[in-house]
């Protein structure tokens, strides 16, 4: 086992409840908060851009190697089945919740066509985007590891440095309102993660740890300065479709979110620290960091939504940002507890 993954999982799931809160608190709070308070919640969602993208490395890092067989049984019964799963129960689980608070008919009928309709068409809560996600990339990775198992490292390089371009620097141009007539067949960016982790952990591409400092607090500090220039400048001078494509600089596409990934994946997987040993405790969590995963966001949108407490009304930044690390663990820690209990019933394979 190779215990930096198992750091970076459980650090990775910590920022991954912090962004959404401090997403969701722009979404229920914005009559509360000040100019300096939407500047540092937004940098705070931007800076922690990399969660995702850092599971999605590991992943790569994993399955991506050549000497790993998985077979298409393993593929559809064990991966694909597992998201399949996760998807159906916490869509029908979360539709329950919303029928229990009124947001939804309570009626069987209802709750039972209300679910349907919502796994179709990817109307459940947000976060379960990540499971529709991984069944596609589940669905590529046979033809993902054909390129890993045959492809030259330079090959494979170049195809990384293809999806860079296009995906996430070439759309910048509309900035300057320019349209771009060059593309390539692919939007998304995600499969890029899946090869820089491989790439990284192989050595295929080189990231030493000074390189890795560079790019994770280069990246960060862009990322903060692009963030306070866009609320308190960049409307005066933009127009909209202008704004929007700054806002690309903030999505999973950024080429500086690309570069945060790079640069804390790489520390991780170069600690010589974290690869020697691990405490038992911390596997424990790492195994449950996927239904923490699903399980948080029922706490944030039951105390922030429901109940409606507001971070912003406590008494100034430093105490919102206190309760917001406060609520994160509590948050990690309970759906933890609860992951860990259901992953005691026999048989049960989701979590």
């Amino acid at each position: 086992m190779f215990y930096p993954f198992s750091h970076l999982r459980i650090f990775a799931c910590l920022g991954i409840i912090l962004l959404h809160m401090l997403f969701a608190s722009n979404v229920y709070f914005p009559g509360s908060m000040a100019l300096s308070d939407t500047v540092l919640t937004k940098a705070g969602e931007n800076l922690l851009m990399w969660a995702v993208p850092c599971f999605l490395a590991v992943t790569g890092a994993l399955l991506l190697d050549p000497s790993r067989e998985v077979s298409m049984h393993q593929l559809f019964h064990r991966y694909i089945r597992r998201m399949a799963l996760a998807l159906l129960i916490f869509a029908l689980l979360f539709q329950l919740y919303d029928a229990a608070v009124g947001e939804v008919p309570a009626t069987p009928a209802g709750i039972v066509l209300g679910t349907v309709s919502n796994i179709v068409q990817g109307h459940s809560w947000a976060h379960l985007w990540y499971l529709y996600l991984m069944i596609g990339l589940y669905l590529l990775l046979p033809f993902y590891k054909i390129i890993t198992r045959h492809a030259p490292d330079k090959l494979l390089l170049y195809l990384m440095l293809v999806w860079l371009i296009f995906i996430s620097v070439l759309p910048l141009v509309s900035i300057w309102k320019l349209d771009m007539g060059f593309y390539i067949p692919t939007t998304m960016i995600y499969p890029l993660y899946l090869f820089l982790g491989y790439t990284i952990h192989t050595g295929k591409l080189s990231i030493d740890r000074l390189t890795a400092w560079t790019l994770t607090i280069g990246c960060s500090a862009l990322l903060v300065f692009l963030t306070w220039l866009r609320y308190t400048m960049a409307e005066g001078i933009f127009d909209e479709a202008q704004l929007a494509a700054i806002d690309q600089l903030f999505g999973y596409a950024s080429i500086l979110v690309v570069g945060q990934t790079a640069g804390i994946f790489a520390l991780f997987d170069h600690s010589r620290a974290l690869a020697e040993t691990a405490p038992g405790p911390l596997l424990t969590i790492d195994k449950c960091t996927f239904g923490i995963y699903l399980i948080h966001m029922i706490f944030i949108r039951f105390v922030f939504k429901f109940l409606g407490f507001d971070p912003y009304t406590a008494g100034g930044p430093a105490v919102s940002a206190l309760i917001f690390l406060g609520l994160t663990i509590l948050f990690f820690v309970i759906s933890g507890l609860i992951t860990w209990l259901l992953r005691k019933v026999p048989h049960q394979s989701v979590l």
